[in-house]
């Protein structure tokens, strides 16, 4: 059995209206030369063939356990609000699926109506720039304004009773948690910071010259970050 396969699977989950291949495409080339990775799209989002439900973030999460059950105990990535909020999520009702979770362009304990802005902009400027149209009709099909449309009102709807995570929350996590944040928006760079030298389960990394997808800015330092982190779950060995 080569080294691939031995080691634990490694699971993306991509941020709002991306897709596996457009947020982690160049660091899943450099794990998969030691590691199996699985790319997954979400329900209403490329290549998956769901589209969108109503009750997205629950029902998403549910949708993605059900997923994990077939791959086994896996580590997992997730971007942003959508893809970060899915790990943890999936973290809290199946702790024994994941071997542990990096969360990357994240920030807990985000004001409710802030959170709603931050997925209502996502169609605003998409209204404002029809070459962001384009590109998401690309991606996702026509369906990519329906897929807004679910996630906004669920965040509407549901995130104080189920999306919104305290940190004591993930602190409190039966499992490893990696906070991997780029340097350059002050409150990522700060929740990074702050879990520097590990506080229960999470441990911040912050890499510099990146944004809020330091995956796409720095994939090399992002990638080789997160495999050190790997490396020390698995006891050393890929």
């Amino acid at each position: 059995m080569n080294a691939a396969a031995a080691a634990p699977g490694i699971i993306v989950l991509h941020g709002l209206m991306g897709t596996a291949a457009s947020h982690f495409g160049r660091p899943m080339a450099a794990w998969r030369e030691r590691r199996r990775v699985y790319p997954v799209d979400l329900p209403g989002h490329g290549a998956c063939k769901a589209d969108a439900p109503a009750a997205y973030y629950s029902r998403v999460a549910d949708w993605f356990c059900r997923a994990l059950e077939a791959v086994g105990p896996a580590h997992v990535v997730g971007a942003s609000y959508l893809g970060g909020t899915l790990g943890l999520l999936a973290a809290r009702r199946r702790p024994d699926l994941l071997r542990s979770l990096v969360v990357t362009g994240y920030t807990a304990e985000v004001p409710p109506a802030a959170f709603v802005a931050w997925s209502a902009s996502f169609k605003m400027l998409a209204d404002a720039n029809p070459g962001m149209q384009a590109a998401y009709r690309q991606l996702h099909g026509p369906r990519w304004g329906d897929t807004l449309a679910a996630v906004t009102e669920d965040c509407k709807a549901s995130y104080e009773t189920v999306i919104a995570m305290r940190w004591s929350e993930i602190e409190a996590l039966p499992l490893p948690v990696l906070l991997a944040n780029g340097d350059l928006k002050q409150n990522e760079r700060e929740a990074a910071g702050r879990y520097a030298s590990g506080i229960g389960a999470i441990t911040g990394r912050v890499i510099e010259d990146a944004g809020h997808l330091p995956m796409v800015d720095r994939p090399e330092a992002f990638a080789a970050a997160v495999e050190e982190f790997w490396l020390e779950q698995d006891g050393g060995h890929a």
